[in-house]
């Protein structure tokens, strides 16, 4: 009998070259630069960026976007997309790439998620 290796059971994901996971890295180095020297956010609330993930083509880079306080988020969000052109133009001054990918933020709901499982967890302890 012959020993199946589980990932021939695994539906085929298109691989991503070793080229796009140094550019996410380099993007997310860079937007990191830019959100500390260049924004001043709203008082009062914390913005972190999460997963940056390029296309494959090169022209677009889906940046997550994490917003403290949850309850600033839209307002924030709102804010940041209003501030694009800049930090595009910030990204397409300092790297030196024949296309900047343009940046698409998106909300990263994960730590949200966390916190209200979190808090459930609580009232179930306390309920206990």
């Amino acid at each position: 009998m012959r020993n199946l290796d589980i990932k021939q059971w695994v539906p085929n994901k298109p691989k991503r070259s070793r080229r796009l996971y140094k550019l996410d890295s380099l993007l997310a180095q860079e937007l990191g630069k830019i959100f500390s020297k260049e924004l001043e956010p709203p008082l009062g609330t914390l913005i972190s960026i999460g997963e940056v993930r390029v296309s494959a083509d090169l022209h677009k880079a889906q940046v997550k976007i994490s917003i403290l306080p949850f309850t600033e988020r839209q307002e924030v969000f709102l804010w940041l997309n209003r501030q694009i052109g800049m930090i595009q133009y910030e990204l397409n001054r300092v790297l030196y790439l024949y296309h900047v990918p343009k940046i698409i933020f998106v909300l990263d709901e994960t730590e949200e998620k966390a916190s209200r499982i979190e808090l459930l967890l609580d009232n179930i302890d306390r309920s206990s």
